[in-house]
């Protein structure tokens, strides 16, 4: 540490204990200065700053780690709504949304082809120009050109596709196949241009929302309920060949040690942020009165949620 240090001369990341800056997590929530007010739906970047929000009506937002904590807005090219954003280095970031607008950053935002006029809902990229993006029903991947690669065992009558992840090598996909009888949540690896079945479950009236992962760990997202009941979300993760399932989020995301969730506007279930605890039943959480709509950490101490209303917060 940096002997007599004052709680100000330390990094984000770091606090004052006895003298010496600690490398310790900043204390708790709080948020930042979006400079808008429409909603934001996704966040992702390179380090804790340089990151990128995205939202209505082709907003883009940048946060460059000024001590002010305040975003820019960028120009984006569209007016479509954004709803996912990922990427692979500063200069390789997709971002996409309504009408199966797609858009990519190297240096500036242009708007990129698309292989569908449906909404895209998500998007893992996983190389220099390579990616695969997915409406609720159908994925496609782009490696110099589209694909369509939708799980052919999927049926999009009865399955509704949740999210896709990349985990440093390989892509997942992640869906919920839906009958009469029950709700079976299913992950796929891609293999080239197929996908083999990496996990099928029944995890009973909770329908798979997202999917977060690492080289070691998966966590998936749900949303649960009963019948007359109301809907709450959950998490189920994967971790070091065990599993454990704590209740509290729907929205995921992995730093190198630790799980962030978030949730919006669960019927019964006031929104929040906050990070899933493998030694307690209920996650450690903080209440928001803005509806979150996406969450990514850059590390253990630096993670970003965004939501409704341009809200913006940091851990």
């Amino acid at each position: 540490g940096i002997a007599g240090c004052a709680a100000t001369a330390c990094a984000h990341d770091y606090e004052c204990y006895e003298g010496s800056c600690c490398a310790t997590c900043y204390p708790g929530w709080t948020g930042m200065n979006s400079g808008v007010e429409t909603g934001l739906a996704g966040v992702w970047g390179t380090s804790a700053s340089n990151v990128f929000a995205v939202g209505s009506g082709g907003t883009i937002l940048h946060y460059d780690g000024n001590a002010a904590d305040n975003w820019e807005a960028k120009v984006s090219n569209t007016t479509q709504d954004l709803i996912a954003i990922h990427g692979t280095s500063a200069t390789n970031i997709f971002a996409v949304g309504k009408g199966g607008t797609i858009v990519r950053y190297n240096g500036q935002w242009q708007v990129f082809s698309s292989p569908t006029s449906n909404d895209l809902i998500d998007v893992a990229v996983w190389g220099n120009n390579r990616l695969h993006v997915m409406t609720e029903t159908a994925v496609y991947r782009y490696d110099g050109n589209w694909v369509d690669v939708t799980p052919a065992d999927f049926d999009s009558e009865q399955s509704r596709l949740a999210g896709l992840a990349f985990d440093g090598t390989v892509v997942l996909l992640a869906g919920a196949a839906v009958s009469e009888t029950e709700i079976r949540t299913i992950v796929f690896r891609a293999d080239g241009t197929a996908w083999i079945e990496h996990l099928a479950a029944d995890y009973g009236l909770c329908l798979v929302w997202d999917i977060a992962a690492s080289a070691d760990r998966m966590a998936l997202g749900f949303k649960c309920g009963a019948l007359f009941a109301p809907i709450w979300p959950g998490a189920f993760v994967v971790e070091n060949d065990d599993s454990w399932w704590r209740g509290g989020f729907e929205l995921l995301t992995m730093s190198q040690s630790k799980v962030f969730g978030a949730h919006g506007c669960t019927d019964g279930t006031p929104p929040a942020v906050g990070m899933l605890n493998p030694d307690a039943e209920q996650p450690i959480k903080t209440e928001l009165s803005a509806c979150m709509r996406g969450i990514w950490a850059a590390t253990d101490c630096d993670v970003f949620a965004v939501g409704s209303g341009g809200a913006i917060v940091r851990y």
